[in-house]
């Protein structure tokens, strides 16, 4: 999606005029899925940023969690996927998941 930054602060100001907007997924991940759906944007989970350079970050007004915004690989190479293989669980979606 190629979009300059002047347009999508101009999106996100529509967005905040709208006010409340249900959210498009129920649990932690779903404000993020909202405004990407909102912005146009596929949902992906690449490490690769949303919108030209710029990485898409959301959380909920109330949310007590971090907001992680850059983060490290763990070494060895492919040790992520190891530790997702050990230590997932089903959520209450039925879909893998860690924490």
């Amino acid at each position: 999606m190629t979009i300059t930054l002047r347009k999508l602060k101009e999106q996100l100001e529509k967005i905040k005029a709208m006010g409340f907007v249900k959210t498009h997924r129920a649990h932690d991940t779903g404000i993020g899925k909202t405004l990407e759906d909102l912005l146009g944007i596929k949902e992906n989970n690449l490490r690769l940023p949303d919108i030209g350079e710029v990485e898409l970050k959301a959380k909920r007004i109330d949310s007590i969690s971090m907001l992680t915004l850059a983060t490290k690989s763990p070494e060895p190479k492919g040790v992520n996927k190891v530790l997702f293989e050990k230590y997932k669980y089903l959520d209450k979606e039925g879909k893998y998941n860690l924490h």
